[in-house]
């Protein structure tokens, strides 16, 4: 957020200053994601929630969370949508609305500005300049850049005022910009080299899905959506991922995650390879996370 305050002092003197605040970036519209219940074991049935304003149409999506580990960055967040706006902040002045400069004449033992120069401090024009801001008014909030005294011309430079010649074309800070431009259009148009091939990586999986919900979700009158889900097979964290579009606007919820896991399950070490006749021990392990502790009695079944 950029604030400029500005005061008229009684000698029709105009000051001004202007600051830039961080603000956090958010949205009017909000909306929330929620399951009952927050884990579950593979297969179980599960709520989802969602809650925004009325009439909403909503993106919702549960993403295998090892696959964002792999992939960062690739989340939506208010920084990015943000991102995509047009004006952020505004710190200049487009130079062909800027106001031409006349020399200001005076007369011997008078002071030039309306305030000793000194200090750094910008005079009035240049805070409102910076912040993007034209002003229109008769007061004087503009340092000026040339004097004329006795029928000589004076221009600013960094050590005070000088004898100088009057511009005829763009200053030279407007022609170095547009030099600058140009450089890089033409470095833009340089032919394109393109990078080496790399064969892309791709991880075979049958069954587990990697991507559990990708869906749209209309919410009516209440405000509210219940939608009744299954939970996948895979023992992990889901991280889901929710925005919303109404007549208020834009709205993105904060993520949730949903843990999949199985608190008791056997697993059996079996041998890579066995013939027909062939006797070999089959090892079968319990995996116990429960809170309690339980007797377990494993008898395999004649086969």
């Amino acid at each position: 957020v950029q604030v400029v305050a500005y005061a008229i002092l009684p000698s029709e003197t105009v000051i001004a200053n202007s600051a830039d605040f961080s603000t956090e970036q958010c949205f009017s519209h909000k909306v929330s994601l929620e399951f009952s219940p927050t884990s579950a074991v593979p297969g179980e049935e599960t709520i989802m929630q969602v809650t925004t304003q009325p009439e909403s149409l909503c993106g919702v999506s549960a993403v295998d969370q090892s696959v964002l580990i792999k992939e960062p960055g690739k989340t939506l967040d208010a920084d990015k949508i943000f991102q995509l706006l047009p004006v952020k902040k505004i710190s200049y002045i487009p130079y062909d609305v800027q106001d031409d400069v006349e020399c200001l004449h005076v007369r011997p033992r008078r002071y030039v500005m309306p305030y000793r120069h000194g200090g750094g401090t910008a005079d009035a024009y240049t805070v409102f300049q910076n912040v993007g801001m034209k002003m229109a008014t008769n007061m004087v909030i503009r340092e000026p850049s040339c004097l004329k005294y006795k029928g000589r011309e004076y221009y600013q430079g960094h050590h005070g005022y000088g004898v100088g010649l009057r511009y005829n074309s763009v200053p030279t800070i407007a022609r170095m910009e547009v030099m600058t431009a140009r450089g890089s259009a033409g470095a833009a148009a340089a032919p394109y080299m393109p990078s080496p091939d790399k064969s892309p990586i791709e991880t075979v999986r049958t069954f587990f899905p990697e991507t559990w919900i990708w869906d749209l979700v209309e919410v009516g009158e209440s405000g509210t959506k219940d939608v009744s889900l299954t939970v996948p097979d895979t023992i992990t964290t889901w991280e889901t991922e929710a925005f919303c579009l109404s007549p208020q606007g834009f709205g993105l919820a904060p993520r949730k995650n949903i843990t999949v896991f199985q608190p008791f399950f056997l697993e059996l070490s079996l041998p890579y390879s066995i013939i027909r006749g062939e006797h070999f021990e089959l090892k079968a392990t319990t995996f116990n996370y429960l809170t309690s502790c339980i007797m377990v009695t494993v008898t395999p079944t004649p086969s």
